[in-house]
């Protein structure tokens, strides 16, 4: 058996291509040889331990190019490489396809016999949309996503003939039973971690007496900020709020007294995560749509336990174990849970030993290791 993945568009260190890049490595063997296929490698760091072709042999000063070029111009190169390669290939071959892989490439290999996986990092389109639509229709603005019916009907045909959708979370999986697709094709999986990255015991904040909570990523509704700072403002506890990232226009604005509050730590970029996460005594992630958030996984593997959403749990934080999983997207709510931490640290404790307990389990070697054995499983 070999494994093709296919990447849309570039390859780098950041987003769905760093983990497929991690699974890649993981996956590949002498009964499972891997390789990637993507439009251009920007990949940075340490070399891949995976064969990767590109559109372009040899980059250079096209290395640059900008994400939408490469996707028009580029790509369909690296899809004839990868129809050629497995033409002329002995023995099974499973495609594994990384975002908006062309719809007419998913029809060629399937009509060349060719299994067809398809990882789906975030919930279906169809659900992400009404999702964000009464996300953003709370706050009285304009949804903004992107997500219209073309981009939708694209997303359900690819889905509707591949022969199998890794699920990297439960409510991923549920996002597409909605959409008729049966049981027997969709595939539980999870993501995982780098250990080697978060090695180390430096805090990029000392103790102060209160209770610390870290908010790593894009500040923006999609991840339930506007619940998130309503719900740190209502609780008025001893603490502060630290959080990492970008913010999206419409939470700077509406929400710009909160963030300019003395227990309210913001950074628009940090780059020891790592030293973030061994500060906070919880992560909190009211994330309303997602896939398999990494940073989850990264905080336990720091020792934090999660207090999070469903979607932010993903297939790692298991409720009152690993952390505290809440179910709803009421800022009150929310309140009430933080303004409960400070009474439970001793809860706290045995949380963050269980969550770094659990997360030594999901390394990208023993996530990688598990696909495969799935792959040669269902596909013999």
């Amino acid at each position: 058996m070999e494994v093709s993945l296919i990447l849309d568009p570039l390859l780098s260190r950041h987003g769905p291509t760093y983990i497929a890049a991690r699974l890649a490595e993981a996956m590949n063997g002498p009964e499972a040889p891997c390789r990637v296929f993507t439009s251009v490698n920007k990949w940075s760091g340490a070399p891949l331990k995976v064969e990767v072709l590109t559109g372009l042999p040899t980059p250079g000063f096209l290395g640059r190019i900008p994400t939408r070029v490469a996707r028009k111009l580029v790509m369909p190169l690296a899809e004839r490489k990868l129809l050629s390669k497995v033409q002329n290939s002995k023995g099974k071959q499973i495609v594994f396809t990384f975002g908006d892989v062309s719809l007419p490439l998913a029809q060629k290999l399937h009509a060349l016999g060719v299994t067809v996986v398809r990882e789906k990092f975030n919930c279906a389109r169809a659900t992400a949309r009404t999702i964000l639509y009464q996300a953003y229709g709370s706050l009285g603005v304009a949804p903004s996503h992107g997500l219209d019916d073309a981009s939708i009907k694209y997303e359900n045909d690819g889905l509707a003939i591949a022969d199998a959708v890794f699920c990297p979370s439960p409510q991923v999986a549920k996002s597409l039973r909605a959409l008729g697709i049966p049981d027997d094709r969709l595939i539980a999986t999870s993501y995982g971690w780098e250990p080697a990255r978060f090695a180390g015991s430096h805090k990029s904040f000392p103790a102060d007496g209160g209770v610390t909570l870290v908010f790593v990523g894009y500040l923006c509704v999609r991840k339930g900020a506007h619940i998130l700072l309503d719900a740190w403002q209502k609780a008025n506890i001893k603490g502060r709020l630290i959080i990492a990232g970008a913010i999206e226009p419409i939470i700077q604005e509406r929400y710009a007294s909160v963030l300019q509050r003395p227990d309210v730590k913001y950074m628009p970029y940090t780059d020891d995560v790592p030293s973030l996460y061994r500060s906070a005594d919880w992560f909190v992630f009211p994330t309303l749509e997602e896939g398999g958030p990494l940073v989850t996984y990264e905080a336990a593997g720091c020792g934090v336990p999660a207090l999070v959403s469903p979607m932010g749990a993903g297939a790692f934080t298991r409720d009152k174990v690993d952390g505290i999983v809440l179910d709803s997207v009421n800022p009150e709510e929310w309140a009430q849970e933080i303004a409960s931490l400070p009474s439970r640290e001793e809860e706290r404790r045995g949380m963050a030993a269980s969550a770094k307990s659990r997360s030594l389990d999901f390394t990208w070697d023993k996530v990688g290791a598990r696909r495969r054995e799935i792959l040669q499983g269902k596909f013999r």
